[in-house]
């Protein structure tokens, strides 16, 4: 749990809006105290001169215009997924899922249906404007994530998760300096082995060589390992 809060705070912390604020700070200021476009290529000016007004800087703009899809594109995936999800463990809708009982995910038409909702409703949103679709979407979300809160507040373990959420931050500050400069290494396949709880060693070695690669690696699959992973640690819990 220490180790979770410590790196979602790195991730989502002080270092990554430093970096958003620092992107955002230099376009701003040319933008609105030097009246130029408001580009990518404008920000690099002061280091590369006029360069920027030709082909390096319609390279820079294409560059960040495909940066930004990309992180879009990321972020629109997951979000999808989760509503997907989501939609499905309060309706229990089953052709939003691919029908595993085993591993249950979502299913192809269950992505697309709401991909195609989501879309639908950012571009409304887009195309009606600042003061009209926008601002209602911000509203309905605030008031949608005051009413999570409060009813987390009153029904979750409100105390424990704001402990633990203070303990984490502090527990951020104290390694700040150490996270900033530390260079991520996965713990070696034995070392990992070894810090497995008892009851997974009688797992197969290709199940526990499965839970190693989906843990160090954004490509590894624990769809094999994760049911035993599991059953195991519930036949644990006292």
């Amino acid at each position: 749990m220490q180790s979770a809060y410590r790196y979602t705070f790195l991730h989502f912390g002080f270092h990554a809006w430093a970096i958003y604020v620092t992107t955002g700070l230099a376009l701003a200021y040319y933008a609105y105290t030097r009246d130029m476009p408001l580009t990518i290529r404008t920000a690099l000016i002061p280091l590369f001169g006029k360069a920027p007004n030709g082909a390096l800087g319609h390279l820079v703009d294409v560059l960040g215009v495909v940066a930004t899809i990309l992180g879009v594109s990321a972020t629109i995936g997951f979000g999808v997924s989760q509503l997907v999800d989501g939609i499905y463990a309060v309706s229990g809708v089953e052709w939003l899922m691919n029908g595993d009982a085993t591993a249950p995910k979502p299913s192809t038409v269950g992505l697309l249906a709401a991909l195609f909702a989501i879309m639908s409703m950012s571009i409304l949103s887009a195309i009606s404007g600042v003061a009209r679709g926008i601002k209602y979407l911000s509203n309905l979300n605030l008031v949608l994530s005051i009413i999570l809160l409060i009813t987390f507040v009153v029904f979750g373990s409100f105390l424990f998760s704001m402990t633990q959420f203070g303990l984490g931050l502090v527990d951020y500050i104290l390694h700040f300096v150490q996270l900033s400069f530390h260079a991520y290494g996965p713990q070696s396949a034995e070392n990992f082995s070894a810090s497995l709880p008892t009851a997974m060693n009688s797992l197969p070695a290709e199940d526990i060589a499965s839970i190693y690669s989906g843990a160090t690696s954004a490509w590894g699959s624990l769809v094999i390992a994760v049911p035993n992973l599991i059953h195991l640690m519930l036949c644990e819990i006292p």
